[in-house]
C-alpha cells in the first residue's frame, strides 16, 4: 500500500482496554492474499476509522467488528465478496459470494451501519446461495440505510443474467434476466457465537422458536421472467422416486414474493407446455400451469401456508398398450383450499383441495391399461363435470392420500394410499351406476376386485409406514 495514515494508538493496561484513532486515511491498496487466495486486486480508501474502546482477548477473531469505526470512500476491485454474509447473516438461509469492483462510501459504528452509507458493486461474477439454490451470474450488490432512525439495513442485489441450480444438480432450474433480491434485515452485525434461533421440520409442528425475539426481517423475490428447459428438474421437489415423476416438458415462469419473519405473500406462476410425466408408470402428456399463492408464512422456519393455489391440467393425453386418450378441449382445476408447507429438501406438504374435471375420460384410459379391468368400465367415457375433494400429505419422503373422492350423475371415483419408492399401500375405486371395481395396489403387485368394493374401499385406511 502507499499513500498516507494518521493513526492513535491507546493501550490502558496489559489485558485491558485498547482503542485506536486513525482521523486521516488516503491509501492505495496493492493486491492482496490470505492462504494464497487474493482477496483483492487493487484498492484505494480515503477517510477516517478507529476502534472503540474493548479488551482485544475478550473478543477475538472478528467480534473485533463490533468496535470498529468508519466514514471511508472506497474502491476496491474484489476477488471475494464474502464480507457481505457479516451484513446479511441475519438470513440464514442466503449468502452472497462473487468478485466485483466495490464503490461507494461506508459508515460503520457500534456493530451497525450508519445512515448516509452507500454502496454498490458491480459483480461480473455474482454468486447467490438462497434456500439450497445457487443463482449466478453477473449484477449489482447496493448496500445502504434507508430508514430513519437507521435501525433497517437494505441490501438489494439485481441480476442481469443468471442460472438457478437447485443444491448438486447440473441441469439449471431457471434462466432469465432481471431477477431481484431486495432484503431488509435488523441493522445490526452478528458474528459468531451469537445466539441463533433452531429450525423446526414437522409440517403438524406449529414451529416456534426458541429464540423468538421479534426481527425485522423481510425478503422480496422478484423474477420478471424465467424459463424452465426441462421440467424433471421439479422432481427435486419430490420425495425419492415418487409415484409422480415429470419427464419432459418447457415452462415460463414468474414470481414475486415478499417473505418476513412471521408474515408471507405473493405468487409464482409457472406454465408449461407439452409436459410429460409417470403417474405411477403410466405415460401423460399435457399443458400445465401453476398459480402458487402465498398467504402467511415463516421466513425463518421455512415454513408457507399456499391456501388458495390452482393448478390446471389441459390437452391431456394418455399413453398406454390396451387405451389412449388424446383430446384438446379436456382440462382438469385442483385448488388447494387448506394448504401449508415446508421448504425442506425433500419439501413437506399437508393440503385439502377440490377436484374438477370435464370428464373422466382419462381415468377410465388408465385404468384401462391395468389388467383385469372389465369392458364395461369404458362405458364410462361419456360422463361429465367430474368433481370432488383430495386430502394429501408430503412428509417423511412418502406421499399419503388419506382419501380422494370424485363424481358425477352416474360414477364415482375414489383413491386412497401411501406411496414411497418402489413400495405402494393403495386402494382405487370405481362405480359406474351399478357396476364398480376395486383396484388394489401393494407394492408391485396389482389386482382388480369386483366384490363388495365399496364397503371395502370405506374400510381402507392407509398404514402409518410402508413395509
Amino acid at each position: 500500500a502507499t499513500g498516507t495514515l494518521n493513526a492513535n494508538l491507546n493501550v490502558v493496561s496489559r489485558g485491558g482496554l485498547l482503542s485506536l484513532s486513525v482521523p486521516d486515511i488516503n491509501l492505495e491498496l496493492d493486491p492482496h492474499s490470505i492462504k494464497s487466495r487474493q482477496i483483492f486486486q487493487r484498492g484505494l480508501v480515503t477517510g477516517e476509522m478507529g476502534l472503540a474502546p474493548f479488551v482485544p482477548r475478550d473478543n477475538k477473531g472478528i467480534k473485533f467488528l463490533r468496535f470498529l469505526i468508519v466514514d471511508a470512500d472506497v474502491n476496491i476491485n474484489a476477488n471475494d465478496l464474502s464480507f457481505i454474509d457479516l451484513f446479511t447473516q441475519k438470513f440464514k438461509d442466503m449468502s452472497i459470494n462473487g468478485t466485483g469492483l466495490v464503490d461507494g462510501r461506508l459508515r460503520m459504528e457500534g456493530g451497525k451501519v450508519l445512515q448516509r452509507t452507500d454502496l454498490s458493486i458491480d459483480a461480473g461474477d455474482l454468486d447467490v446461495n438462497l434456500f439450497s439454490h445457487q443463482i449466478t451470474g453477473d449484477g449489482k450488490i447496493e448496500i445502504d440505510v434507508k430508514s430513519d432512525p437507521g435501525d433497517e439495513l437494505d441490501l438489494d442485489v439485481t441480476f442481469n443474467n443468471m442460472v438457478i441450480l437447485q443444491y448438486g444438480a447440473t441441469i439449471p432450474l431457471l434462466t432469465g434476466e432481471g431477477l431481484m433480491l431486495n432484503a431488509t434485515a435488523t441493522n445490526q452485525l452478528r458474528v459468531k457465537g451469537d445466539t441463533e434461533p433452531t429450525r423446526p421440520t414437522d409440517i403438524n409442528n406449529k414451529m416456534k422458536l426458541e429464540n423468538n425475539k421479534k426481527k425485522k426481517v423481510r425478503l422480496e423475490l422478484i423474477i420478471p421472467t424465467a424459463r424452465v428447459s426441462d421440467m424433471s428438474v421439479f422432481n427435486h421437489y419430490l420425495p425419492p422416486d415418487s409415484p409422480v415423476l415429470f419427464t419432459r416438458g418447457t415452462a415460463e415462469l414468474t414470481a414475486d414474493v415478499m417473505l418476513k419473519h412471521n408474515d408471507a405473500e405473493g405468487f409464482i406462476r409457472l406454465k408449461a407446455s407439452k409436459m410429460e410425466a409417470l403417474v405411477d408408470k403410466q405415460l401423460i402428456r399435457n399443458d400445465f400451469s401453476a398459480d402458487i399463492s402465498l398467504v402467511d408464512g415463516k421466513l425463518g422456519e421455512r415454513f408457507f401456508d399456499i391456501s388458495g393455489s390452482e393448478f390446471r391440467l389441459d390437452n391431456v393425453k394418455v399413453v398406454g398398450a390396451n387405451d389412449e386418450f388424446n383430446q384438446k378441449d379436456w382440462d382438469a382445476l385442483l385448488v388447494l383450499n387448506q394448504a401449508k408447507t415446508v421448504l425442506v429438501d425433500p419439501i413437506q406438504l399437508k393440503a385439502q383441495a377440490t377436484l374438477s374435471m370435464t370428464d373422466s375420460r382419462p381415468i377410465v384410459a388408465t385404468l384401462g391399461n391395468q389388467k383385469g379391468t372389465p369392458k364395461w368400465a369404458k362405458k364410462m367415457l361419456t360422463v361429465e363435470d367430474i368433481n370432488g375433494t383430495v386430502e394429501m400429505e408430503v412428509a417423511d419422503r412418502q406421499l399419503t392420500i388419506p382419501n380422494a373422492f370424485l363424481d358425477s350423475d352416474n360414477i364415482e371415483f375414489g383413491a386412497k394410499g401411501i406411496f414411497a419408492g418402489e413400495k405402494r399401500d393403495a386402494v382405487i375405486y370405481a362405480r359406474y351406476k351399478k357396476l364398480d371395481i376395486l383396484l388394489k395396489m401393494s407394492n408391485d403387485k396389482k389386482n382388480i376386485d369386483v366384490i363388495r368394493t365399496r364397503r371395502k374401499f370405506d374400510d381402507y385406511h392407509p398404514p402409518t409406514e410402508l413395509k
